[in-house]
């Protein structure tokens, strides 16, 4: 019985954060700044970002570490996650709170999927 109850428990949290998710990437917007001196292109931040805006480029930074970038700044909500993630606190988010956004289908992305 416990097991399943944990299970009632994820999958409840996880239907939370969905819904958080998806009235976020609708109604928010945001901008990431990172300083890529201190980037070690570790990853997490492209992996913590719920929109996808993040991604790894091929640019190395003056200690020959790949860097990340803000790729699709359109797409941004200004969460913070990635900032939480980083282990070289080399991200700042700004938010820019709510915005006048249609409500695309493509915005929504469930966790677990690719675009």
């Amino acid at each position: 019985m416990k097991h399943s109850v944990n299970n009632l428990v994820a999958a409840l949290d996880g239907c939370h954060q969905a819904v958080i998710k998806a009235v976020h990437l609708l109604l928010f917007s945001g901008h990431v700044s990172i300083d890529s001196r201190f980037c070690k292109g570790c990853g997490l931040c492209t992996s913590a970002c719920p929109a996808h805006a993040l991604s790894l480029t091929g640019a190395l930074n003056a200690v020959g570490n790949p860097t990340c970038t803000q790729v699709r700044p359109d797409k941004c909500i200004g969460c913070a996650c990635c900032a939480l993630v980083c282990p070289d606190g080399c991200i700042t988010v700004l938010n820019a709170g709510p915005v006048s956004r249609p409500a695309l289908q493509s915005d929504i992305q469930w966790k677990g999927t690719q675009k």
